[in-house]
């Protein structure tokens, strides 16, 4: 089974342990063809980032994928649920996939697989968080909220904040990425 993951966050500059074909340039192994899909800096996130969620209504974006070394899609899974340390109470939920001929029950599984419809993929696995304000999840940020989120990192959490999104690849430009690039500076520095 040739297994495929998708993103368009840190997996692709900091994919740790995702079990991944390696290159000493980690980013060469991420296509920029994955499937367009509505993704935007809408989850509060650990050390005071704000990160790129599924967001229906946002616009869609170019992802990026790659396959994993893996032909079993529960080890994909438990891999990349893993890599975004989610536990055990929540993989179900928050690590989506799709399998060709199991038919799709969301709208971005649709979109997945008419996608891999002419690729030699037989599943696609993907974090599926929900977007999170003010530790409530399944709210997201107005635009407004989101670069007063930012504004108010200091120190390390400013750090982390700024990396995310500077190194989110270039092709990942969402509304709100354009507002903190021009409100707070932060040119992006992730691969093309």
């Amino acid at each position: 089974m040739n297994i495929a993951c998708l993103g368009w966050g840190s997996l692709i500059w900091d994919p740790r342990s995702l079990g991944i074909s390696r290159t000493e340039n980690r980013e060469d192994v991420w296509a920029e063809d994955g499937p367009e899909l509505p993704v935007e800096y809408a989850r509060e996130s650990g050390r005071g980032r704000l990160t790129l969620v599924l967001l229906p209504l946002v616009a869609a974006v170019p992802t990026l994928w790659t396959k994993f070394t893996s032909q079993s899609l529960a080890v994909a899974q438990e891999n990349l649920a893993a890599r975004e340390e989610i536990g055990p109470h929540h993989r179900e939920e928050w690590i989506a996939h799709w399998v060709r001929g199991e038919g799709c029950v969301s709208p971005t599984q649709a979109i997945v697989e008419s996608w891999a419809r002419d690729r030699d993929i037989d599943a696609v696995v993907w974090t599926d968080l929900l977007p999170k304000t003010d530790g409530q999840n399944g709210i997201a940020p107005s635009l407004q909220q989101a670069l007063s989120f930012l504004k108010s990192r200091t120190g390390e959490e400013w750090k982390a904040a700024e990396e995310y999104i500077r190194k989110t690849p270039r092709q990942i430009r969402t509304t709100f990425r354009s507002v903190f690039e021009k409100e707070l500076g932060w040119v992006p520095t992730g691969r093309k």
